[in-house]
């Protein structure tokens, strides 16, 4: 009997955390959080003897994404944290048509923003304050210009030239493709680069044949073997580069850069991934933001699932999800290219999908946002617009660390609101 009221005077709190990864590997982001989770969790009861933490495996099956639970028990609350990931559906990447129209439109979409704001500056304020925003605007339009050709024509010409040969074919053909461009290069540029390394070779050798006063060595003898030296020392440099450059390449390549650009290109530009994407992220946030004990939601994402997750959430919240939601996320890019929510973010999709993205925040749903250097935490808010406007974003900085992770920051503060609520 007294265990059953001791029992009924703890309080249960479940706490669904759904990480949305980008990464071809399954359990990537998941595992990451999960453990600095534990660690901060473990750190706090190491203070508090009452406080006791574990972690359980909850994935029963090793190919899908695995989930876990952690617990932190005390005499009067018991609080578990449900960690599950939602991965994008596999794809190759959009169709390289829509890809190649959706590069070469960039330009479009850069006027077409920086004509919105030069609107907007314009639209109140006396003349002084329109002249001078106008000479605001004018670097920062220039700084733009410069990041979209940068990004957007520049990049793709280094991704196919270089980086997809690495990524894509052995040692061997890389080699063979390296010699046919260097082969290029030297039959386009031969006269004005082997005429002055032959000179350079004849000094050399017409220095040696002069310190060396001897009837065996002549200049004729000496100058093939030296070029012969020269010529193999550069060949043995190359060679070597090459190889340490693609160790590096494949190294790298075990991060998701290229993964998450194909996602996120592919969430842009093809309507049915998009739809069998949203479908299925719904269905998830809708299980676990749904349960009799469930005390809050928090969803996790970075790169362009933040895409995805705002655009479900402010469709499905305020009518499907009836607990508090938080929204916690950092590294906002699209395929490497930094992206700041208050401007670029609405840049990078077309006008007429700006409708996709441009809902107003939910009103109980708290966004939180990390930068990581400075690391900053923001609060975000999108205020209704008109229709064929850039959606207006409120930001509120509420905390600056210098030495800090974004990692690290977002699971102090996952902690913090589970302890709110």
């Amino acid at each position: 009997m007294g265990d059953g009221t001791l029992q009924s005077a703890v309080d249960n709190y479940e706490y669904p955390i759904v990480v949305v990864s980008n990464s071809n590997q399954p359990g990537t982001t998941v595992n990451k959080i999960t453990r600095s989770l534990f660690k901060k969790l473990k750190d706090i009861a190491v203070n508090d003897p009452s406080l006791s933490v574990s972690i359980e495996d909850l994935g029963s099956n090793r190919e899908e994404s695995p989930s876990w639970a952690i617990t932190a028990k005390s005499p009067s609350k018991i609080k578990r944290y449900l960690l599950n990931e939602f991965c994008f559906p596999p794809t190759k990447g959009p169709k390289f048509v829509d890809y190649l129209v959706w590069i070469l439109r960039a330009p479009v979409r850069t006027a077409n923003y920086l004509s919105y704001r030069l609107r907007e500056s314009m639209e109140t304020g006396s003349r002084r304050q329109k002249v001078r925003a106008l000479f605001y605007m004018l670097p920062r339009s220039v700084m733009l210009a410069f990041q979209v050709l940068a990004f957007f024509y520049l990049m793709p010409i280094i991704s196919l030239t270089v980086i997809d040969p690495f990524r894509r074919w052995s040692l061997r053909i890389t080699a063979i493709y390296f010699f046919f461009i260097a082969t290029v290069v030297v039959l386009a540029t031969w006269k004005s680069i082997v005429p002055p390394c032959v000179t350079e070779i004849s000094q050399i050798t017409q220095q040696l044949v002069d310190l060396v006063p001897s009837t065996k060595l002549s200049f004729n003898l000496l100058f093939p073997v030296i070029a012969a030296i020269i010529f193999g020392a550069v060949v043995s440099v190359i060679v070597f580069l090459l190889r340490a450059t693609i160790q590096a390449v494949r190294r790298a390549d075990e991060r998701p850069i290229a993964t998450h650009g194909a996602v996120t290109f592919a969430y842009l530009l093809d309507p049915l991934y998009a739809a069998t994407a949203r479908v299925a992220f719904e269905k998830i946030l809708l299980k676990a933001g749904n349960g009799e004990e469930t005390k809050g939601l928090f969803v996790i994402c970075e790169h362009g699932g933040i895409l995805l997750t705002y655009e479900v959430l402010s469709r499905t919240y305020s009518e499907k999800i009836h607990r508090p939601v938080h929204l916690l996320t950092h590294n906002m890019d699209l395929a490497g290219l930094p992206v700041g929510p208050r401007a670029m973010l609405w840049l990078m999709v077309e006008p007429t999908d700006w409708s996709r993205f441009a809902r107003t925040t939910p009103y109980e749903l708290s966004w939180h946002h990390w930068m990581d250097w400075p690391s900053e935490e923001y609060i975000f808010k999108i205020n209704s617009i008109s229709q064929d406007q850039i959606p207006q974003v409120q930001r509120e900085s509420i905390q600056k660390a210098w030495f800090k992770s974004s990692q690290s920051m977002l699971v102090d503060r996952l902690i913090a609101l589970s302890d709110q609520a």
